[in-house]
């Protein structure tokens, strides 16, 4: 299945589904300690979708959030671009995975397919693209708009004037 309604059941099988971050990477991977952060995470596979690792500026701005944990777990070869974008994380981890790795831990999900996740695994948003033109909202801008980073109306891309409070 592809396209909006393979999204829409990706997204509604992973929301209040619990999963666990440690079984998408090898063990190796992720700090051992128990982490009960709230923990944004984004799986993105390089092959399918190529474009999906363009633009960082909205992820850049969620890592402020300092009680939440990052993790940007991919597949597939990255080319130069997208490899030298890796690097401009800060507090992102970064970890190459498997494909199979992934569907064992959540399923079948789209190439660009973003996760807030509570201290517990439970999957609190979700929101799942198969290229990275194929939406009119913003999953960073939700998040942010539920931490205070942004008002809400940035999640549709709204223009906001200098107060942030009318389009």
């Amino acid at each position: 299945m592809e396209g909006p309604a393979a999204r829409m059941l990706a997204q509604d099988r992973l929301i209040g589904g619990r999963i666990d971050l440690a079984s998408l990477v090898p063990q190796s991977a992720l700090r051992a300690e128990v982490d009960a952060s709230p923990t944004v995470v984004w799986l993105l596979d390089m092959e399918r979708c190529p474009d999906c690792f363009d633009s960082l500026g909205p992820w850049s701005r969620l890592e402020t959030l300092e009680d939440h944990r990052f993790l940007l777990v991919y597949t597939g070869t990255p080319s130069k671009t997208a490899k030298a974008r890796l690097r401009s994380l800060t507090t992102t981890e970064v970890i190459q995975t498997k494909p199979e790795l992934v569907a064992q831990a959540v399923g079948w999900v789209p190439p660009n397919t973003k996760l807030l996740v509570d201290g517990s695994g439970i999957v609190l948003l979700a929101d799942s693209r198969n290229m990275a033109t194929d939406c009119g909202w913003s999953f960073e801008a939700q998040v942010g708009a539920l931490k205070g980073l942004n008002t809400s109306l940035a999640i549709r891309g709204i223009p906001t004037s200098t107060h942030g409070d009318t389009p």
